[in-house]
Order: structure tokens, then sequence, then C-alpha cells
């Protein structure tokens, strides 16, 4: 079983820290969002050292410069420590984390940690929602960046040409994810809130989608302004139920404070037509793939709106945003096929995507998908059959068990066998053999652990054909 959040507060986090250096450990160094708390933390001039049970592109990028970055666990490393910080991911019997209890050595939360360190910001920016965090937080960097605004970035995928999900900013913005996994996005209160859409995800731990609703719920409460999408009826419902009024919304569908129209698409990219205040404000053409990014832009337009950027530059901002690494990126071509690699792990994501590769490329679309846990795959099985039905042959390989036993009497043979005669269980394969028995294009996809196909699809894709 896994640990939860931890309950020190910001004001213990900080009168820990203004004591001077720390030293500060991180346990699960290796997750995306742990390596940027430790980014963060070693350019605020911490003595950081951190570990994880797997190697990882991270692990091995980190490590190269601090001998303190470890694969493994080793309850010795810690004893010197002020502060060991966790990812939610971690087991609370961890040797790590018990050796700290054992030493009276403070020990936090991810998001207890976070949420510390973007309070000192003086305009926090968080994104939260099932789907498209990562994307819009990314388009919302992008657009306070180009409009000289410097902010600091925290995201759940690397950012663009950089290789990594942490941005060290140079003024008092930072913009963030915001995830509401074991309630952590509660930690935080942003000056402004911005909300993708809702649906139920989480099963190990939300057991319905009202207990999600309330979640959400909390989280608005906790902000100073929102900005939510209009056309989301769980969103809808946890604004409503929620103390504060101090809302802005955007939709397509609904009437909102900024709204989509003339919507238009070539080569499976989209473009619209911004009307706000009662006027056509802007027109957006978007060069990211997919309809889904209507919504992810029209929110990240309305968030550098009310932080005062001018429509105009938002406008040329986003028409030059591409995408950013593990959503639907485009890897190359090999033989013919074109290769993707989305990092989609839910049905709806999984449905979006693969649309929006038919729609672009105008071919039969095959994917090899690990699951990612127990809990979401026998939750979802008949929504995860019907998404990836659309494609027109599916892969399943094993599922990613990260923080779970297989307690749900769930196996990848169990999906294969729901969607029939497109899927076919695999432990493992040859991404080389399955391209040349493929036409069309193909998308590496899951949250799993992909680090040997995406690896063998780049090598490919490099190579030079006789």
């Amino acid at each position: 079983m896994t640990i939860g959040n931890s309950h020190l507060g910001k004001e213990g986090i900080k009168n820990m820290m203004s004591k001077g250096k720390m030293r500060i450990h991180f346990t699960g160094v290796g997750g995306v969002g742990m390596l940027s708390l430790y980014l963060m933390s070693v350019q605020c001039g911490m003595d950081c050292s951190g570990s994880d049970i797997k190697n990882s592109y991270y692990i091995e990028k980190i490590s190269r410069e601090n001998p303190k970055i470890y694969v493994g666990n080793r309850p010795e490393m810690i004893i010197d420590r002020d502060l060991v910080v966790y990812s939610l991911a971690v087991d609370k019997n961890d040797g790590e984390i018990k050796e700290a209890e054992k030493r009276g050595i403070p020990i936090v939360s991810r998001g207890e940690y976070m949420s510390f360190l973007v309070s000192r910001f003086a305009v926090s920016v968080s994104v939260s929602g099932t789907h498209g965090k990562s994307t819009t937080c990314a388009m919302l960097y992008k657009i306070l960046s180009d409009a000289q605004k410097f902010p600091t970035g925290i995201l759940g995928a690397n950012f663009p040409k950089t290789d990594l999900p942490y941005a060290k900013g140079n003024s008092d913005y930072v913009v963030f994810e915001a995830c509401e996994y074991k309630d952590s996005f509660l930690l935080f209160s942003p000056s402004l809130s911005l909300y993708t859409n809702l649906e139920h995800d989480h099963a190990d731990y939300f057991k319905d989608i009202d207990a999600l609703k309330r979640s959400f719920c909390r989280s608005m409460n906790s902000a100073e302004k929102i900005i939510y999408n209009m056309d989301d009826k769980n969103l809808k419902d946890s604004a409503k139920m929620s103390d504060n009024k101090n809302t802005v919304t955007y939709a397509i569908e609904k009437n909102a404070d900024y709204k989509a129209y003339d919507i238009s698409e070539k080569n499976g990219c989209f473009s619209y037509k911004i009307l706000h205040g009662g006027k056509c404000e802007a027109e957006i053409n978007l060069s990211a793939i997919g309809k889904f990014n209507i919504y992810n832009s029209l929110c990240a337009y309305a968030g550098a709106r009310e932080l005062g950027v001018d429509s105009a530059k938002i406008a040329e901002s986003l028409m030059s945003f591409s995408g950013i690494e593990r959503r639907l990126e485009y890897l190359g071509e090999y033989k013919g096929v074109k290769l993707y690699y989305d990092y989609a792990h839910h049905p709806t994501e999984i449905r979006e995507g693969i649309r929006a590769i038919k729609l672009k490329c105008g071919t039969d679309v095959t994917v090899l998908f690990r699951p990612h846990t127990f809990s979401r795959t026998k939750a979802f099985l008949h929504d995860f059959s019907s998404a990836l039905s659309l494609a027109d042959k599916v892969y399943i390989l094993d599922i990613d068990a990260v923080r779970e036993n297989n307690d749900y009497n769930i196996t990848s043979l169990s999906l294969a066998e729901e969607i029939g005669v497109k899927g076919e269980s695999v432990s493992s394969l040859s991404l080389k053999t399955l391209l040349e028995g493929t036409e069309g294009a193909l998308i590496l996809m899951g949250a799993g652990n992909m680090d040997k196909y995406l690896k063998e699809a780049k090598e490919l894709v490099n190579t030079k054909e006789d």
C-alpha cells in the first residue's frame, strides 16, 4: 500500500527552511513530478540527494551530475538529511521512509513540499483536470514567456526543447500542474486555478465521480479565482457547490465568458474564433493536432487574458505551439509507417488520440498499449475496449502495476478479449517486426513503462533505409 499526503503544512516547512541551507532527500526522484521539485531545490541552493527503485532516463541524466542520486533503497543514505520528500507512488513500508521515521527526520509528501515552493511566488497559477493538464499548462507557460512575464514552470511532462519538466523563471509568476490524485491539489492556494475537465479516474482512491466532484469543489474553494470549462457537466456541478464566486468560464457549446466559434479543421489542426465581451476578440490557428486542443488552448487563452496578456500576443503564441513530449508526439517515419507516442491512459484520452491521428494521417491506425494500474484497467475495462476499438489493430502489453498488487483479477488478456478480433495480448514483441507488418500509423500509447519501445522507435526512425 502506498503512503498518503503529509500534513506538516507550508508554515512548518517554511520554518525549517529559515534555518539555512537544507539537506533534502527525494524518494522516488525518477518520477517526472518529483524531478521538478529536485531541480527547483538544487537551483535554490539546497544540498539534494535522491533515489528511485527503478532506473530511468531522468535518473541517468541527473546522476551524472550528482553522485547522491542512485537506483535502489539505501536507508543509510538519509542519516545526514534534514528533510525527506516522497512521491505518493512510494510504499508506506519503504526502507528510507521507515529510517527517517525512526530517526525523527521530517517527512513530507511531494504535494506538500510543492505547495511550499509555489507559495513563495506572488502570482501562482495552477492547472487541474482529468485530461489536458500538461498541454494546457505548457501552452500557458509559453504564452506568459512570450509576453515577457518570465514565469517559472512545473510540468507533468518535458517542456519543448528542454528534456526537463521544470523551467526556471525570473519573476513572481509560477505556472504548475495540480494533480487531484489523493487530493494533492487541496494543498495549494493559487492566485488563479484553471480546470480543463472532470471524469472519474484514480479508482484506487476515488470510489465514484461524486467523490471526485466534491474534491474539485474543495480545490475551487482554495483559489482566489477559478476558470473552468462550462461544457463539462461535472466541473459545472463542482463550481455550483463551491463557495468561490470569482469565476470565469470558457466553452464551445455553452454560453461562456470566452466562447469558441466558427471552428474549422485542416490536416488535423483546428482554427476558431473567440467571442469575449460580446465581440470577436481573436482568431486562433493551432499547430498542435487534435480537436481536444481547442479546449486546452481556450483554457490557456482565458487564463492568459485574465492575467493581462494582449489577445493578439496570445494568438501568435498559440499558433507557434506545436505540442509537448509524450502527448501525440510525432517520432518520425519507418518504411512508410508514421510513429507517434502518446501518454494516454484513460479511455477518453485514448479515444481522442486515435481520432486525432486518423484525421491527421487519413490511414489505418495500429496501437501498442500498456495499461496503467490494475485498478484503473478493472474499473474502465469496457470503456478501454470501446476506445481502443477505434483503432484497426491493438496490441495489449502486460499491465504496469506501478503501486499496486493484482487484487483485481485482471490481466492484459482480459482487455484483449473484451476488444475482440482487433485485440491481441502480448508480453513482449519486436517493434521492428511489428512495423514491417503494419501500414499507416502506429501509436505507442499508455502511461505504463514504454521506455523500451520508445527507445527502439527512435532508433528505427533514425535508421537510413537501403
